[in-house]
């Protein structure tokens, strides 16, 4: 991996789950700012509009290679320049090497 093509700095965060009591669970994201930093490359993907169903709005899904970082999983998401990137599935770890992850990451747009 080259680093010259790692150029977002990117904020990784995994919700925690909160006890409501009665055996009832919450996931809550961590503030805005708190989590892990790492470097990225986040390449667009595809985009698409939903219009079915009444359903109005867009997304787009980008690909996310970084360093190798055992903090990413399919629960995580991505903070870059005040956008929000939902991981879509666990990270593959290029090569069996542990030196680089690639994963896929949807935004959810208005």
């Amino acid at each position: 991996m080259k680093s010259g093509r790692l150029r977002a700095r990117v904020l990784i965060q995994t919700p925690t789950k909160i006890d409501l009591g009665g055996g009832e669970y919450s996931d809550s994201w961590p503030a805005a700012g708190v989590g892990t930093y790492a470097w990225a490359e986040i390449a667009p993907v595809s985009a698409s509009a939903m219009f079915a169903m009444g359903i109005q709005g867009a997304t787009a899904s980008h690909s996310v290679t970084m360093r190798y970082n055992e903090v990413v999983t399919s629960l995580s998401r991505i903070v870059y320049q005040g956008r929000t990137y939902y991981v879509t599935e666990p990270p593959i770890d290029v090569g069996a090497r542990k030196r680089e992850i690639r994963f896929n990451v949807q935004e959810k747009v208005a």
